[in-house]
This record gives structure tokens, sequence and C-alpha cells, in this order.
């Protein structure tokens, strides 16, 4: 249950370097977020520690305490609805005191967990929306205000920075997941990602990408004051084959084949990530016996894998006479053993 919680905010007869500020932060094992605002508004703000996160949770969003615990939940099939509908409920709890200045602040879209990624249809959104920061310094058109939601908060901004500075520019860079099918993960691939910052890049997928990889792209992620860029980090998921399983370079798949074509031989079109191709079914057939199509893998370091088709015999849809009178000859007559029992 969220409780009401004293913001307080007030105008700074300093200016501290935010850069500074942030690093000093991080060297003392705070969580810190640092954004920055281009003009006409040029705004920019630090966020030391948490009071609030609001998060993506199954079946909605929810508001989580400094230690992790869920105070409030709200059901919604739109997070982003959501969310909303929750921040304004938790700005009710969120009592100013103090001179008059900005009200509670929130940042958040830059801070994504793969660790809470929702899934399902909601895989890649961000797990923190929303965080509402133990202390926010804010800086706009030349003046500076702290907001404080935590008690001692102040005390934050006393922090010396150590001897060795603390590379702010970690928390500048972006995370972004993909999806991506088989075929794409194969052959390679230029697709445009939509970041968390509302901005879209195109990603280059190289062929032969494996499934949890990560992308690294220089200097696409946030930029500090101090003229710091991050990076954007993607980490790239191949989507479930509904034909082709995935064994390391190689791929997997099952053949149906008729029992006169197990029992006689047969030729049959086997699907490949560059078209069907026919292979030859040889008479007496087992089910379970697998057929090397070499090259027709993905790509990989030492050359393309191979792809296995492997032989499942299918009977008639519905029940036939004559089969089971000759199956009853053969049990009689020819009856072999295939259990070694």
């Amino acid at each position: 249950m969220i409780t009401a919680t004293s913001v307080r905010a007030w105008e700074l007869d300093r200016t501290p370097d935010l850069v500074d500020l942030v690093s000093a932060a991080r060297d003392a094992g705070h969580e810190v977020l640092l954004i920055e605002r281009p003009m006409p508004e040029a705004a920019s703000l630090a966020a030391l520690g948490k009071t609030f996160d609001i998060v993506a949770a199954p079946g909605g969003v929810a508001v989580e305490d400094s230690a992790g615990t869920v105070i409030d939940f709200e059901p919604a099939e739109n997070r982003l609805l959501g969310a909303a509908r929750i921040w304004r409920r938790l700005c009710e709890s969120l009592v100013s005191a103090g001179p008059a200045g900005p009200g509670p602040v929130a940042v958040g879209g830059f801070a994504y967990r793969p660790s809470r990624d929702p899934a399902g249809p909601w895989s890649g959104f961000p797990a923190l929306l929303l965080r509402v920061p133990a202390l926010a310094v804010m800086r706009v058109r030349g003046r500076t205000f702290a907001i404080a939601s935590a008690p001692d908060a102040e005390a934050l901004l006393e922090l010396t920075h150590t001897g060795v500075r603390a590379p702010a520019a970690r928390r500048l860079d972006v995370t972004a997941a993909l999806t991506i099918g088989l075929a794409e993960a194969a052959n390679g691939v230029t697709t445009r990602v939509r970041l968390s910052t509302g901005k879209d890049v195109d990603v280059k997928i190289p062929a032969g990408l494996t499934d949890g990889q990560q992308i690294r792209l220089k200097g696409q992620g946030l930029a500090s004051p101090g003229g710091a860029v991050g990076d954007l980090m993607i980490t790239v998921t191949i989507a479930p084959h509904p034909v082709f399983k995935v064994d390391g370079t190689n791929l997997r798949l099952d053949v149906a084949i008729t029992l006169y074509e197990a029992v006689l031989g047969a030729k049959v079109r086997v699907p490949t990530l560059d078209g069907a191709v026919e292979i030859a079914i040889p008479p007496g057939t087992s089910a379970g016996r697998s057929f090397r199509l070499k090259g027709k893998g993905l790509p990989g370091k030492s050359g393309p894998g191979d792809l296995f088709a492997t032989a499942r015999i299918v009977l008639p849809e519905k029940p036939d006479p004559e089969l089971e009178d000759l199956m009853r000859r053969w049990r009689e007559t020819k009856p072999y053993d295939v259990r070694g029992q």
C-alpha cells in the first residue's frame, strides 16, 4: 500500500557539475541516471538513488519501493496507460514540503533489464518504466533545483568524487531487445529498432548471428552534459521456427513418409532455408533414421552446418482392413524382435 511521502524541492545557490555528481554517487554504490534534453528547453537532470519504481509486471504495472517490495498494482492490457494511471495515484501520495519549486520527478526508459523482460507480447518492453529517485538535481535555463523524496537524500549532494573518475557514461548506454526469424539470422538482414528513448535506429544483423548474441553500436546511446556518449546494446533473440530446430550450426527437422515409402523406398522433398530439395529414402527405412544434407545448416566460423532430416513413418488417417489383415498375417508368420527382448 502506498503511504504519504514528503517531497522537498528547493533552488540551489550553487551549480554542481552533474557528471561529477553522478560519478560520485556511483562510486558510493547508488543507482544513477543522467539525462540531458537539448534546446529549446535546455534541461539536464541527475537522478540519484531510488524511492519508487514503476515497473512492468505480468498483467499490468506495479509500484516498488526502494527495497523492491510491490506496494501497488494497476492491471492493464496497455501498460503505457496503466503506468499513467498508477503515476497519478503515486503523485497523490508525494506531498510537497518546503519552498515552492518543481513537483515530484520521475524519470525512465533508460534502465531496461533483460532479466525482467515481461515476455509474451510485451517482450522487449522496458522492465523499468519510471523511477522516482531519492534525489533529483534539475538544471533548467540556468537555474538548478533539487527535489528530495527520501530522508537524508540531501546528503547525496555532499558526496565527494574519488580520485579515479568512475565513467558516468556507463549509465548512458541504451539497451534494446530485438527478435528476428531464423532465415534472417542465417542470411543477415538490416532492420529498424525503436529504442526506449523514442529514437529509431537501423541495425545490420550479420549472417550467422546466434540466439542471445549482443550487437554494440558505438555512439548511439545517450549524451551527457560533459560530452560523453554511451553506446547502444541490442540483445537479439531468434524466434522459434515452426519446422527447423537449431542445434548449434546444424538444423534438424522431421520428414513424414508413408509406410510403403519406408518399405519400398521413395524420393521426397525436404524444406531447407534455401528452398526445398529432393532426398532418396532407401527401401527398408525405419522411423528415426536421419539423412544428412551437408552445408544446409546455419553459417558458422568453421563453415556452414548441416541439415539432418529424420524419417517419421505416418500411417493412414483412417483404419484400413487390408492393412490390418496383412499385419496380422505378418505377426503370425514373420514375427521379429525390435526391442531386444
